[in-house]
């Protein structure tokens, strides 16, 4: 079988005009491929193509479920942490209610200075948890930003192939 090219295509619209009328030969080459055969995708070919995108697919996946995986263990990580912060806190605590028995009767402005010194604590408890929780929240959006545009490729990856079936 030959090729067929546009010459060739111009002389057959000719002879089909002369032979079957001009509205006759124009619905006909409508219904011919523009350039041939040849490029038309086969269903083999597309499947070939599907079977290709679903194991990128399922790599991708297998990357992402390995990621979720490290920022579990990251997770469990900072939960330790704060644990460990925690522990500390309830030390410091503990050590602060000792000194606060010990000078219970003491005067009035030594109580001060040691509620002064418990404010002190409860702050940088703070500002050590809302520093902890920054992070976390940062690591999460950061992720979710990451995840969220995978996934988007993934749906547009997926919607192009859909075009194409």
């Amino acid at each position: 079988m030959m090729a067929i090219d546009e010459p060739t295509r111009h002389e057959l619209h000719q002879r089909l005009d002369a032979v079957l009328g001009a509205d006759e030969a124009a619905t006909l080459m409508a219904h011919l491929p523009p350039t041939g055969w040849g490029d038309v995708v086969t269903r083999e070919y597309l499947d070939l193509t599907i079977r290709a995108q679903d194991a990128r697919l399922d790599a991708r996946f297998t990357q992402i479920d390995a990621r979720f995986t490290q920022i579990d263990a990251r997770f469990t990580q900072i939960d330790a942490h704060i644990a460990q912060i925690d522990a500390h806190i309830a030390q410091i605590d503990a050590h602060i209610a000792q000194i606060d028995g010990r000078f219970d009767t003491s005067a009035t402005a030594v109580d001060g200075r040691f509620e002064r010194l418990e404010q002190r604590i409860d702050a940088l408890r703070d500002e050590v948890l809302a520093a902890v929780r920054g992070e976390l929240i940062a690591a999460l959006s950061q992720q979710t930003r990451q995840m969220i545009l995978a996934m988007i490729g993934t749906v547009l990856s997926l919607a192009a192939l859909a075009r194409f079936l």
